[in-house]
């Protein structure tokens, strides 16, 4: 049998909308039904001179010459499947879409990626629509097809995790119009936080079958094999695959930067888009935040913290019964739950199919099908026949059907031809068959393969290459050229030997505002053992450089981290969050350099407190500070107190927060310096206002308030001002003047984060006196400022907003702001708020008249409430006893009682699952 291969298509895949659950309650109905569902899909398919191909339970699978053949089947299909009368008690209705591009026909059957991203589109289709790509959109021409029309649904991303697709949905006479959003990764109703893929995911059908039924029957599988099998691209296909809107999403945890195991907790947490508790361990907030939901979570690149995430995931399937893992990595977790699925390699022809005569069938394995695609990618001129099929085929086997060194082959043929790439890719496998005989074969090739690679590097790129490896989380050209030019490497020759390594696919360049690069794990791990190679000399002075290049950049960047230009600055150090620990782990792990880390720790203070941080910052400091040398400059000392002390009290460990205050004061005293003294003042009257003693409070913020003047830094002024005047609550008309003039201060340094508390604290006052209109104003300014500069007292102002918008009557914004109060206080782990925000939805739900699940989510609240110890402030106080006394009066005394009692039996997971549940039904 001849295949044609890469012939263009249009692909149509269509399948019956929740036929496993008609099956199982109809299923005498459904068999009758299936038989004539077969039969209009069948003669609609063939009537417009299409093909069916393939027949999977009620599936169809079909390919058309034209474009408008297949878009006269499917309206025509579906226009007969509404007009139906079907036995069964459910209308049968069916999803369908349609994709044109290349595809591989082998013995009737095809293949490739464009019968693939067919299969995504469809799926991401609800019964009774039918969904196109742009591709087949722009093909179609609608002439002879009347009042047949195309709805620009626009872009979405598949499940294939590929580019996005412009989506457009058919409609005509008879068919339904309406439907919910698409099954596509933007939907509210499949969360994740899965990454978009720059290169199409080739084959691995099997594979992706077998691992999602080992997650049906396994909570914990690991998929395991050598660097560069594959793993990572298989699992996240398998959790997008997974996404089907009934549990609670799939989540990545991505560990390859990741260099500290005491790190692994954070990184999941950050990861399911929550953070820290104030005095709890993270692992009892993981715990918390994940309760009895049904998730996915994937642990990407583990090997080299595998202890860490072998305790962690055993713990973690112990205390949330729900929870499936999916691990990656190059060894076993070792724990008695796991399941073990190793990543074979990808399909390769047998070994007749190396003959020019017998290759005609090798575009339908994997190996072949992924090499060709990327030769294409990087030749676009590439030719897959008679002549070029043999060597590809001998190319593929000889790499073992291993991914990367399939790319990284294909890479070369922007300056290699084909044949060429096959004898030295033969000298080289042949130079290796005499390692050792324990070490997986895999391994031995993978090695192989990278080497062979990295020998055909000049003698600069290798020595670039094995410098990039000290960087963590990317770096940009900048970076990158501050430590390889001070190795023998001329500024001059950079940028072309960077670009060179990058078109050879050994670093990935990120294209965005600005271009950023990184090494992926395999290649940044094999670099660094070539630089060990080169003596410890080498490695120290490198890393040295690493560590000086990121405290000189934080050091440098600090200043404006209250300026105008603050969300740059933050955003610049989120983006070098990994490189900035790595310099603070080797810096506080050479004692030459203690003080260097208490200078680096410093800097960082102000993006820690911003970005919520705060648990990393106390860990550093505090470690800074233990280690810092007698010699230590006490003003450098006073001054990482003082920061030790503001992360410890955004912890709400005001005590610990105190001690370093009064230390870093004394400390302040002794060198006569107004700005640590304010600092270390007003922190400790905060940290004794927050444990119930504003009376001795006052005098000690009034004594920071007069250093803070004398000081004449206009943005710590403002700060100061901010925290008197809401120490001072009891006197509104000081409180008043005191923010009148923070503002005035604190626009003048341009710190907008403190005007955003300013503006939040003054919206406070005004709701409390009932002005109304005032307080919008000033809200609408904090939340402008919080958005912008991601700050995590968002959450306030928008429980704020829904208050108003209720006092309003406008119930429909008051709910919206609710909602996304309870989504950034989930994100950030802040029980209070979160309780705050359920309280208003619940008032919402009362205001439209559903008095049950309104009595039930004041029963969540309040039972949020005493988990915490909170104490609702005077306007929620307000709301809530009115809103509870009307649903007494409408529901009755029992009634009320039942539903709400109800709501206080609710664990704080399923309470706020609950309430978003409440709110969108």
């Amino acid at each position: 049998m001849v295949d044609r291969p890469l012939s263009t298509f249009t692909v149509l895949f269509t399948d019956i909308e929740g036929s496993t659950s008609l099956w199982e309650e109809q299923p005498e109905a459904m068999h009758v039904a299936l038989i004539r569902h077969d039969a209009i899909m069948r003669d609609s398919i063939e009537s417009a001179g299409g093909v069916v191909f393939r027949t999977l339970g009620d599936s169809f699978c079909a390919t058309f010459g034209r474009a408008d053949d297949g878009l006269a089947a499917v309206v025509t299909a579906q226009q007969r499947l509404a007009a139906e009368p079907w036995p069964t008690e459910a209308v049968i209705r069916v999803r369908m879409g349609l994709h044109t591009g290349p595809c591989i026909e082998r013995d009737g059957d095809f293949f490739g990626t464009v019968v693939n991203r067919t299969a995504r589109l469809e799926t991401a289709a609800h019964g009774g629509q039918t969904v196109l790509s742009e591709t087949t959109a722009e093909l179609v021409t609608l002439e002879q097809l009347e009042q047949v029309e195309l709805r620009d649904l626009g872009l979405h991303r598949l499940k294939d995790l590929g580019r996005a697709e412009h989506v457009f949905q058919v409609t005509a006479p008879g068919l339904a119009t309406d439907f919910p959003p698409l099954r596509t990764l933007e939907n509210p109703d499949l969360p994740n936080n899965l990454p978009e893929q720059v290169t199409t995911f080739i084959g691995r059908e099997a594979e992706l079958a077998e691992i999602r039924s080992l997650i049906e029957k396994a909570r914990l599988v690991t998929l395991v094999g050598s660097g560069g099998s594959g793993k990572t691209r298989l699992a996240l296909q398998v959790a997008a695959e997974l996404l089907d809107g009934t549990g609670g999403g799939v989540w990545l945890v991505e560990l390859a930067a990741v260099t500290d195991a005491d790190r692994v907790l954070a990184s999941v947490l950050t990861a399911l888009g929550m953070r820290e508790k104030s005095g709890r361990p993270l692992f009892e907030t993981l715990v918390d935040a994940i309760g009895s939901r049904n998730i996915l979570v994937v642990l990407d690149n583990c090997e080299h913290l595998i202890g860490e995430v072998a305790s962690i995931a055993d713990r973690l399937l112990r205390a949330c019964p729900q929870i499936h893992l999916l691990a990656t990595s190059r060894e076993t977790l070792a724990i008695n739950a796991e399941w073990t699925y190793r990543v074979p390699s990808l399909t390769l022809p047998p070994p007749e199919s190396s003959d020019p005569d017998s290759s005609d069938n090798a575009l339908a394995y994997d190996a072949v099908q992924l090499f060709v695609d990327r030769a294409r990618q990087h030749q676009p001129a590439f030719n897959a026949d008679g002549t070029t099929l043999p060597v590809v085929i001998d190319l593929c086997r000889r790499l073992d059907g291993i991914p990367l060194a399939i790319e990284l082959a294909a890479v070369r043929l922007r300056s290699m031809s084909l044949p060429d790439i096959v004898r030295r890719l033969d000298d080289r496998f042949q130079l290796l068959t005499g390692g050792s005989r324990t070490a997986l074969a895999r391994q031995q090739t993978l090695r192989a393969t990278v080497d062979w690679s990295y020998d055909l590097l000049a003698n600069d790129e290798a020595l670039v290459l094995q410098l990039l490896s000290v960087f963590s989380g990317g770096f940009t050209v900048e970076a990158a050229e501050a430590i390889c030019t001070g190795h023998a490497i001329e500024s001059f020759a950079f940028l072309n030997i960077l670009a060179s390594l990058s078109d050879k696919s050994l670093v990935q360049a990120d294209i965005g505002e600005a271009t950023r690069y990184h090494l992926n794990e395999t290649i940044r791990q094999y670099a660094g053992e070539r630089l060990a190679e080169s003596g410890a000399d080498v490695v120290q002075r490198a890393l040295q450089a690493h560590a000086t290049l990121y405290l000189e950049l934080a050091e440098r960047v600090a200043p404006d981290l209250t300026g105008g230009d603050q969300k740059h600055w933050l955003d610049t150090l989120e983006i070098e969050r990994e490189n900035l620990r790595g310099a603070l782990s080797l810096l506080l792990a050479d004692a030459a350099r203690h003080d260097d880390a208490l200078r680096l720790c410093v800097a960082l203070r102000r993006f820690w407190f911003a970005r919520g941080y705060w648990e990393e910052g106390s860990e550093f400091v505090t470690s800074a500070l233990l280690l810092s040398p007698a010699d230590t400059v006490p003003l450098l000392r006073a001054r990482g107190l003082t920061a030790a002390g503001q992360m410890w009290g955004r912890r709400s460990m005001h005590t610990t927060a105190e001690r370093h205050y009064r230390d870093g004061l004394d400390l302040g005293r002794s060198v006569h310096d107004d700005e640590v003294i304010a600092e270390c003042l007003c922190g400790m009257a905060w940290a004794a206002f927050s444990l119930g003693e504003r009376a001795a409070a006052i005098p000690i913020m009034d004594e920071a308030l007069e250093h803070a003047r004398r000081a004449g830094d206009p943005g710590l002024l403002g700060a100061v001002l901010e925290r008197r005047a809401s120490i001072n609550y009891g006197d509104l008309t000081q409180s008043r003047a005191n923010y009148a003039e923070a503002l005035e201060h604190l626009r003048q340094a341009q710190d907008l984060m403190n005007i955003g508390i300013v503006e939040n604290n003054l919206a406070d006052l005004e709701l409390m006196l009932g002005n109304t209109d005032s307080a919008r104003t000033h809200l609408e300014s904090a939340l402008a400022i919080s958005n912008e500069l991601r700050d995590e007292s968002v959450m306030y102002n928008l429980v704020n907003l829904g208050h108003l918008a209720m006092l309003d009557g406008d119930r429909e914004a008051g709910r919206r702001y609710y909602l996304n109060a309870l989504r950034s206080s989930r994100r950030a782990g802040d029980q209070f708020m979160i309780a705050n925000s359920i309280l208003g939805l619940a008032t919402c739900l009362s205001a439209d008249g559903e008095d049950g699940p309104a009595a039930e989510l004041h029963g969540i609240t309040d039972g949020l409430l005493a988990h915490v110890g909170g104490v609702l402030d005077v306007m929620e106080v307000r709301l809530r006893e009115q809103d509870q006394e009307r649903l007494r009066q409408r529901l009755g005394d029992d009634e009320f009682d039942r539903h709400y009692q109800r709501g206080v039996t609710h664990p704080e997971v399923d309470g706020i699952e609950r309430a978003m549940q409440s709110i969108r039904s």
